[in-house]
C-alpha cells in the first residue's frame, strides 16, 4: 500500500513539475514558428517593445521630464524616445531578451515550476487515497 502512495506522489510531482517547466519554456521557445506554434515572447516581441516604450518615460530623471513638458519640442522628444526604446528592444536577439526576463523573474519562474510539482504531489496523494478505497 505504501508503494502506491510513494509512486503516486512521486509521479504527480514529476508530471506537475515537467508540465510547468514546459509552460515556462514555451514563453521563450520555439523562437521561430514550428508546427504553428511559437514562444509567447518571440511571437509578441513587437507588441511587448511598444508597451515598454509607451511607459519608458516613467523611468526618466526629473530633468528630462521637465524637458518633455516644453511645448512642441517636448512632444517630439518623447516620441523620439519612445520609438528609440521600441526599436532597441525589437533589435535585441530573442536570446538577449530571454536573459533579461529571466534575470528579472527567475525566482518567480522557478516557483511556478516547483508549484506545479507540489500540486502534482497533492493530486498524486489524492489518487492514492482513492485507489486505496477501491
Amino acid at each position: 500500500m505504501l508503494k502506491i502512495y510513494l509512486i503516486s506522489i512521486i509521479a504527480g510531482f514529476v508530471i506537475g513539475f515537467l508540465t510547468n517547466w514546459l509552460a515556462v519554456l514555451s514563453l521563450f521557445r520555439p523562437r521561430k514558428k514550428f508546427l504553428g506554434f511559437q514562444g509567447l515572447i518571440p511571437k509578441y516581441k513587437k507588441e511587448i517593445s511598444e508597451k515598454i516604450s509607451e511607459n519608458a518615460h516613467v523611468i526618466l530623471p526629473d530633468t528630462f521630464k521637465k524637458i518633455l513638458k516644453i511645448p512642441f519640442l517636448g512632444e517630439k522628444l518623447q516620441t523620439f524616445f519612445k520609438n528609440s526604446v521600441a526599436k532597441e528592444i525589437e533589435k535585441m536577439s530573442d536570446d538577449e531578451l530571454e536573459k533579461i526576463i529571466k534575470n528579472v523573474a527567475d525566482k518567480e519562474l522557478k516557483f511556478i515550476e516547483i508549484l506545479g510539482g507540489i500540486i502534482g504531489m497533492i493530486v498524486g496523494l489524492l489518487q492514492a487515497v482513492l485507489i486505496s478505497f477501491i
